[in-house]
């Protein structure tokens, strides 16, 4: 009988513990790598668990970085601009030197100045103020050369006029 109740209290132990193991938060901890948190405290892997937008704890667990619908970025949505735009530090996203240059979100960029937040946007604003065409040559690789000889990689960029010979042009 002795060892009976051993064996029920290593079991109960062991349940407990993994039942523990899901959890995350302030009382709890991190979620084990590559989990997320979700708003209730528990560890998954689903977009139920991992978008910020459901309520994802990046504070003890990763979440996922979505792509801006209305020009906002950076921690306060884990959302990021694309289309070679920066985050600013402010959190909107653009091509300035405001936008791209110190304090640019590298987290949410990969085209940031000084202390840019890579995973949100564009960060690299030489890319934008560049000059290009003859006499200048090409684009860095992805961008486009404008009919007014100037890298970029908006329409007004890779749209008509662009130079082919010295970076991408849209068809």
């Amino acid at each position: 009988m002795r060892y009976l109740n051993i064996i029920l209290l290593i079991i109960i132990l062991v349940s407990s513990t993994s039942a523990l193991k899901g959890k995350c938060g302030p009382r709890f901890g991190d979620c084990d790598p590559g989990y997320c948190c979700s708003k209730y405290g528990w560890c998954g892997k689903t977009d139920e668990y991992c978008e910020k937008k459901n309520g994802c704890n990046a504070d003890y667990g990763r979440c996922n970085i979505s792509l801006s619908e209305d020009n906002r970025c950076g921690f306060e949505n884990y959302t990021t601009c694309g289309n070679h735009r920066c985050c600013s530090k402010y959190g909107w996203c653009g091509t300035t030197r405001d936008h791209c240059g110190k304090g640019c979100q590298p987290k949410f960029d990969e085209y940031c100045g000084d202390k840019c937040q890579h995973a949100y946007g564009n960060c690299k604003y030489e890319a934008f103020k560049k000059k290009c065409g003859p006499g200048y040559g090409p684009c860095q690789p992805g961008y486009c050369c404008s009919k007014y000889g100037w890298c970029g990689s908006l329409s007004e960029y890779c749209g008509k006029g662009c130079q082919s010979g010295y970076g991408r042009c849209n068809k």
